[in-house]
């Protein structure tokens, strides 16, 4: 049985063998500590945890950006996610994705989308 919850300053240990990989600079330990610093202290990112029988499987972290022009609404931004390798036939991403989806909802916010990078 999987759950998804948001996540806390507890989760960070937990999560960062997931934040690494994702990392743009190099891989350590203490730059993946220091973007779930950044994640799990700043009140404009929410980070949301995926567990299976209470072992951690995925995240995805999300930015909630106000509009300069104050015609527009929020919007959110998917900063980064990852699931286990062992999870990938799982779809797991996808039920990120639509928690996180409802979630924003939820506080009203009706338009999510994602930069994609390509990295060399």
């Amino acid at each position: 049985m999987y759950n998804i919850k948001r996540a806390n300053l507890n989760d960070e240990n937990k999560l960062i063998n997931l934040v690494k990989p994702k990392l743009l600079g190099e891989k350590t330990d203490e730059n993946a500590k220091n973007a779930l610093d950044e994640f799990l202290k700043d009140d404009n990112f929410r980070v949301f945890i995926l567990r299976e029988d209470e072992a951690l499987k995925g995240f995805c972290s999300i930015e909630i950006k106000s509009s300069a022009d104050e015609s527009k609404e929020e919007s959110a931004e998917i900063v980064m996610m990852n699931v286990n390798i062992d999870s990938k036939e799982k779809s797991y991403k996808k039920m990120l994705l639509e928690y996180v989806n409802d979630y924003l909802k939820q506080i009203g916010i009706k338009e999510m989308y994602a930069k994609v990078w390509r990295m060399a």
